[in-house]
This record gives structure tokens, sequence and C-alpha cells, in this order.
């Protein structure tokens, strides 16, 4: 049987979200930012995230901002 994909809720989603501490809605989507000390910490981040995203069968968006020292991953 196949993965179950559908929507949350709106109730469904803020019960979540109340879970996930740094998570927060935007539109159809939910967004975390990360921020790091230094690029070997994002590198560190990022290798952890490439894994997650492979064992999980998820594929977020990663934007990496070098000024910022940041990871913004948006989940749909």
């Amino acid at each position: 049987m196949g993965e179950d994909k559908s929507l949350l809720s709106d109730e469904e989603l803020t019960a979540a979200l109340a879970e996930m501490p740094g998570w927060e809605h935007q539109g159809k989507a939910i967004v975390r930012r990360y921020l790091c000390q230094s690029f070997a910490e994002i590198t560190a981040f990022m290798k952890h995230l490439a894994a997650t995203i492979e064992a999980t069968n998820h594929h977020p968006d990663a934007i990496l901002d070098t000024t910022t020292r940041s990871v913004t991953i948006t989940l749909t």
C-alpha cells in the first residue's frame, strides 16, 4: 500500500506545528530557517539533510544563503 500524501486539515496542521518548534506555515508549505555558525557547520547540516531526504523519500526545497550562513527548508 502506498504512502498517504493527503493534505492535513488546518486543525491538523496547527496541531502538528505546535509540536515542531521553529516551523511555520507559509501558503501551502511549512518552512524553517536554520542559522549556522560556520561554513563547516553548514556543510555538516547539508550532509545530514541529504541523508534524511534519501532515507525518508521526501524532497524539500533547501536554500543556502552564504551571506547569513543560513539554510531555509520548505516542505510542500
